[in-house]
């Protein structure tokens, strides 16, 4: 079964739409989307009206509105032939507003299934629009820099055992079929770590205790594990990829960012809402602070889109 029919890329008219686009043709043409929207959202029209008395009366467009859609259309087909035989339907979108409201609004209403972001690693962006749009989109999100391999060969696929962490099981196993890649799992604690309890100033670990501590939340881990396993119907001896770590330095993310640089993974995938239970709902999430890396590694966060929608019109 297809889940993804609708992607959306979004583009900002800057140097990272190039690259984005470039990734979008890539990841497209290989899940054999039905559907892909390019949107654009821009904070006002108003500026129009102090450049009409620029132009000749031959000269004036319709709308700025139209200026942006002629613009990113040139971009768009670059990358995408309209009259391609294989291609998919194409639409350019242009919104006026607030940014993560008008993307969000977009993502519910037309059933998008991926909206893909440009993650600049070397380019300035606007992290926060970044963050929130993670936070709030109903549907799976999927950064890429302007480094992205264009590429899915081996997948990097953080687990906590969680329902997030099935869904992200499955979208790898769909991904592995589609690509023809391979994935490795790791477990990192995100509730407790060694560094979250010496905060409390209550104690102070010994090296023989911080020993007896990483057994325990490890020996917990694999019992979850095996839970893990027979609820997607498999075995240790089929899922032997997995590596075990228990985080001491209060950061699960950077440790999960820095196993995916040393196993050479070109995408990140997890289940939206693997997160630290001291953390910010919306605001600091491993996801997102695996966003803010400076990484050329695209990062995949998987969601279960009906279950977000049915809550979605509570924010709006």
């Amino acid at each position: 079964m297809k889940v993804i029919d609708h992607i959306i890329v979004g583009l900002d008219l800057s140097t990272m739409d190039g690259y984005l686009l470039e990734y979008a043709a890539f990841i497209s043409n290989k899940l054999g989307a039905d559907k892909i929207s390019f949107l654009h959202v821009t904070p006002t029209f108003s500026v129009f009206d102090e450049l009409e008395d620029d132009w000749t009366e031959e000269e004036i467009p319709d709308s700025l509105e139209e200026i942006i859609k002629e613009e990113l259309s040139d971009r768009v087909q670059k990358y995408f032939h309209p009259k391609s035989k294989t291609s998919i339907e194409q639409q350019v979108v242009v919104l006026e507003g607030d940014t993560t409201e008008q993307f969000i609004r977009y993502a519910v209403t037309s059933n998008a299934d991926l909206l893909l972001l440009g993650k600049k690693s070397g380019l300035k962006g606007a992290g926060l629009i970044l963050k929130q749009v993670i936070s709030l989109s109903p549907c799976s999100v999927m950064l890429a820099s302007e480094l992205a391999p264009h590429s899915i060969d081996n997948i990097m696929l953080p687990l906590n055992f969680s329902s997030n962490s099935i869904l992200a099981y499955e979208r790898a196993e769909m991904l592995s079929k589609y690509f023809g890649a391979n994935y490795f799992m790791q477990f990192v604690n995100t509730e407790v770590t060694l560094t979250s309890l010496l905060k409390t100033k209550i104690y102070t670990f010994s090296e023989k205790e911080k020993e007896a501590f990483k057994g325990s939340v490890e020996k917990e881990a694999k019992a979850k594990y095996k839970k893990f396993l027979k609820k997607i119907g498999k075995t240790e001896d089929e899922m032997t990829d997995i590596k075990f770590t228990v985080n001491t330095d209060g950061d699960p993310a950077y440790t999960i960012y820095r196993y995916a640089i040393k196993r050479k993974a070109d995408l990140i995938l997890l289940g939206a809402g693997i997160r630290s239970s001291y953390s910010n709902l919306f605001l600091d999430s491993i996801s997102e602070k695996l966003a803010a890396y400076d990484s050329t590694i695209p990062v995949y966060i998987v969601k279960n889109k009906e279950r977000n929608l049915k809550n979605i019109h509570d924010l709006f």
